[in-house]
């Protein structure tokens, strides 16, 4: 009997402790289930959860208030390119850390993906001290980080979302504060920004301009117009510099203002870039082959970063110029300062390819960026174009002049031809003459004009043209 009920104690006892094994398993998986297993803050279901609760409460009564925060760490891909996925990792748990310290007594920080984090503040009193949260937020989170002996940092970007604007999904609020993440993104100054009602218009109307952008590559609306480039010694034009627009069959023309920096954030200037070769390409042969005037002139095309990132341009130049039996000689390639010191090696080869086949590279808006003088050397660099920003103003600011200068006399000591932009007066362009500027564009001596207007004024202004007025 003794033993008959110590065997069913035992069996009790053992029934209890797989009871508690079981209530711990469901207890673990249920916080798994709404929890990110690297920062350890609730996840996503979790935060939006709390999020329709926060939205309920404020339809129960007037008086209450909400916010959320959309906070995302800018640099960690260049931080795992250099350092590897494991450091970017340690610096997003270090970073939910110091955000959880900052929002501790104010209200729920979550992970809501790789990098970015959700903030949920309830209250009046914590709504109206938004400003000063968002501001103590970025300056915990942007502080460096100490992780194996790395010093590495982030910047944060910040959307805010007010509760008062009346949401009843938590799928507005998070469409409104990822809106205002997408500003906050353009505020390089300030870096964070609270929706409002513009924004939304202003988001629908960039969707239906992504839409048509898509549809314009799609139907080749595009065209280009053609800016001369003058020799200013000689005062004769020597070539073009292409520039893309768009002719929107109900909007009209569509200034390259709105829709450039569309193109470059969807990554549709890849294909802009090669219509706009194609297209360069095409016209060269027809000048070439109708008008003897054209004899020597070449065109200048402009290269996207995303577009040399692509790599392949190579390969595509040559192809066009065999198609269309235009010399190397006749074009030009263009891309920006801030490009230029970015290429990878990858790149390089694919430029001294370019180089070989006798295509000529041009760094525009030089000075605006910080080019390492060692890569201008080793790069089969022909051209520096000197920005308008420099060149306007100019005459009246010591500074301007002397930074031109400098630009000229390193193309002099490099070997390399240089061409100001943005001349608007014969006094700037006499005075770059006069400080050893070979070229030069601008309003001075023409717009940029239409394939039409270019042809007349390749054979109404042979070389060498006249003053303008």
């Amino acid at each position: 009997m003794e033993h008959t009920i110590e065997r069913t104690l035992k069996s009790v006892e053992e029934q209890r402790r797989n009871r508690e094994q079981l209530e711990r398993a469901q207890e673990a998986l249920a916080y798994d289930a709404l929890h990110d297993k690297l920062t350890g803050l609730p996840n996503r279901t979790y935060f939006i959860q709390e999020l329709q609760q926060e939205i309920q409460r404020c339809r129960e009564t007037s008086v209450h208030n909400y916010a959320v925060l959309f906070v995302e760490l800018q640099r960690l891909n260049a931080i795992a390119d250099n350092f590897g996925f494991l450091t970017a990792d340690a610096v997003v748990a270090a970073a939910a850390q110091r955000l959880q310290e900052c929002t501790f007594h104010h209200g729920t920080a979550a992970c809501f993906g790789t990098g970015s984090f959700t903030v949920l503040l309830s209250g009046g009193d914590a709504v109206s001290q938004i400003s000063l949260f968002v501001k103590a937020v970025q300056q915990a989170l942007d502080a460096p980080y100490e992780i194996e002996g790395y010093r590495l940092s982030v910047r944060t970007t910040i959307g805010v979302s007010l509760g008062a604007v009346g949401y009843e999904t938590p799928e507005q609020v998070l469409a409104s504060v990822n809106t205002a993440t997408f500003y906050a993104k353009r505020n390089l100054k300030r870096r964070y920004e609270v929706f409002t009602p513009a924004m939304q218009e202003a988001a629908i109307a960039r969707g239906q301009l992504e839409h048509d952008l898509r549809l314009a590559i799609e139907r080749e609306e595009f065209l280009l117009h053609y800016q001369p480039i003058v020799d200013l010694a000689e005062n004769r034009w020597v070539g073009f510099e292409s520039l893309i627009r768009w002719q929107h069959p109900t909007r009209g023309m569509v200034p390259p203002g709105d829709f450039i920096e569309l193109a470059e954030q969807t990554e549709l200037i890849a294909e802009m870039g090669t219509l706009a070769l194609t297209m360069a390409l095409r016209q060269l042969q027809d000048w070439r082959d109708r008008l003897p005037e054209f004899g020597d002139g070449f065109v200048n095309v402009n290269i996207s970063p995303i577009q040399c990132g692509r790599g392949g341009i190579d390969t595509l130049v040559k192809s066009l110029l065999a198609e269309f039996g235009v010399p190397s000689r006749a074009l030009k390639l263009e891309i920006t300062e801030s490009s230029f010191i970015q290429l990878e090696s990858a790149d390089i080869a694919m430029w001294q390819q370019l180089a070989n086949l006798g295509v000529k590279l041009c760094i525009d808006d030089f000075g605006t960026g910080y080019s390492c003088l060692s890569r201008l050397q080793t790069l089969p660099i022909a051209t520096l174009k000197i920005d308008s920003s420099f060149v306007r103003g100019m005459l009246a600011d010591p500074e301007r002049l002397e930074i031109v200068q400098i630009i000229i006399s390193l193309a002099q000591n490099l070997d390399l031809t240089v061409v100001a932009e943005g001349i608007e007066t014969k006094a700037e362009r006499d005075q770059l003459q006069a400080m050893g500027c070979h070229y030069g564009q601008g309003y001075f001596f023409a717009k940029p004009l239409t394939v039409e207007a270019a042809t007349t004024f390749l054979q109404t202004f042979p070389n060498p043209i006249p003053n303008p007025i």
